[in-house]
């Protein structure tokens, strides 16, 4: 028990045998409860201030520290290791926190008064960037940066702050929607080597999937049910990523109650893929069976499934099996994609927190630490498979037709064959009989330049870039009510 404590209790002692002796007992019985109850206090408070904990004394100063020493080597495999930047990544990065972080400047420490910062621009960012790839405790990080508690708590908060509002200005890390020549480049990309061309329903440019994050359980029951899982068992999120052969995220649909299908999810998807102002008709997404239905089928690229009815024409059968397989194989993409977003963060591989709020920020700004590192580093195996098709297909041209910008003609040992459904079923015109509904003519634009002969390029005339970043995140008052994500 501390003095000061102490010191408060013998005060009550004091005035408690100081009284008179007809005292009322009302007044008696209340200052020996005053008593007590400070006793009980005083007891817990000191059981709290005891526990282990480090002083300015225990720790180096922050510029010997041990992260100051690996800031200052400028090696490449020691940034990747403490930051997981390489020295040129990390320094681009930090110039843009320096913005955001006026009084971290070291220039401005000899203009402003006051004491200086325990961090400068470039340690703040290295502590949010370690406490971001590692699996560190608060502790950890107070005697790796030599911060004090109070301090490195303050600094981190302050750190995500900037560093959230520096990826959200830097070119390199925004989330853009491609335009019609940026998609018709990359089908060429996607679709260049294929031996057999295929049967789809339109012209392949991204890659789409969902997948779940672990999340701390809720405290509120709605919550609880809303963001549980009943496939996965567990307490999530939702997450609906596009992907691009540079391995890029295009878009992306965050912070959804892991309860929700990604087909719901991924509503504003559609929306935007149905607009010919933002995606011209004609291209669509490689995905898997749940994000198709009636009115989206013609928007994504998916196998079949067993309620499709397939066909009895040996030459159309063998189309339909490569087709499928050609689908299966490219989906492969999306995978690698995800796998090299989660590598990013121990955070994402274990409980991410129950503020909606906080749990939104720290999800931002991964996504654009992973197209930051995928634009200034590579280190992502779409982009590693995709650039060599893009240098194979350089060095071999001509090996596909290429007719205007942007169209695509399949190659001569095309087929150019699609599967028309039996004409006495009528079941086979459903949302479940998949893409092989008839010859390419039958699907108006969508078909045009995917399996048909003409090789028309989609119309780019009405194009226009979606405003903003496309992030959809949800709201716990939009999850509690049922209403549909917003924008920002």
């Amino acid at each position: 028990m501390r003095a000061r404590h102490l010191k408060t209790l013998s005060a009550i002692g004091a005035c408690i045998c100081s009284l008179p002796a007809d005292v009322d007992e009302d007044a008696l019985d209340d200052l020996v409860l005053l008593y007590v109850a400070f006793y009980d206090w005083a007891l817990e408070y000191s059981g709290r201030r005891h526990r282990n904990y480090l002083k300015r004394s225990d720790l180096h100063h922050p510029d010997s520290s041990a992260a100051k020493k690996i800031l200052d080597s400028r090696r490449d495999q020691a940034y990747m290791a403490f930051v997981n930047l390489t020295v040129s990544s990390f320094e681009r990065l930090a110039e843009a926190v320096k913005v955001e972080l006026p009084s971290h400047d070291p220039e401005q420490y000899t203009t402003r008064p006051g004491p200086r910062p325990m961090l400068d621009y470039k340690g703040v960012t290295a502590l949010v960037l370690h406490w971001l790839a590692c699996s560190v405790t608060q502790i950890d990080l107070q005697i790796i940066f030599g911060l004090t508690p109070g301090a490195c708590s303050e600094m981190l908060q302050r750190g995500r702050v900037a560093l959230l509002a520096a990826f959200q200005k830097l070119p390199d890390a925004a989330v853009v929607w491609p335009s019609p020549d940026k998609m018709a480049e990359n089908a060429e990309r996607i679709m260049y080597g294929t031996r057999e061309w295929p049967t789809l329903r339109a012209i392949p440019f991204g890659f789409v999937d969902g997948t779940v994050v672990r999340i701390a359980r809720p405290a509120d029951e709605v919550l609880q049910r809303a963001f549980h899982s009943g496939k996965h068992s567990f307490h999530c999120v939702n997450n609906v990523f596009v992907f691009d052969p540079d391995g890029c995220i295009i878009w992306a649909a965050i912070n959804h109650p892991g309860s929700w299908h990604d087909f719901k999810v991924s509503a504003d998807l559609h929306s935007l893929l149905a607009d010919p102002a933002h995606t011209p008709p004609g291209f669509g997404l490689i995905a898997d069976t749940g994000f198709r239905s009636k009115s989206t089928k013609s928007m994504f690229i998916t196998i079949h499934t067993q309620a499709c009815k397939w066909p009895t024409h040996p030459v159309l059968l063998e189309d339909a099996i490569r087709t499928d397989w050609w689908i299966t194989y490219k989906r492969q993409a999306v995978e690698w994609g995800q796998r090299a977003f989660k590598s990013l963060s121990v955070k994402l591989r274990t409980l991410l927190p129950g503020d909606a709020g906080e749990r939104a920020d720290l999800l931002l700004m991964l996504v654009h630490l992973h197209n930051y590192r995928t634009r200034t580093e590579g280190g992502n195996q779409i982009k590693t498979v995709y650039q060599e098709t893009l240098d194979a297909r350089n060095r071999a041209e001509g090996a596909m037709e290429v007719t205007g910008e942007g169209s695509l003609l399949p190659p001569q040992s095309s087929r150019g064959l699609a599967l028309e459904p039996d004409s006495d079923d009528e079941e086979a015109e459903d949302e479940d009989a998949e893409f092989y509904e008839g010859p390419p003519s039958a699907h108006g634009a969508a078909g045009a330049g995917a399996g048909g002969s003409s090789g028309a390029a989609p119309d780019t005339s009405s194009y226009q870039q979606p405003p903003g970043v496309q992030f959809s995140l949800g709201l716990l008052a939009e999850v509690a009510s049922g209403a549909p994500v917003g924008m920002i």
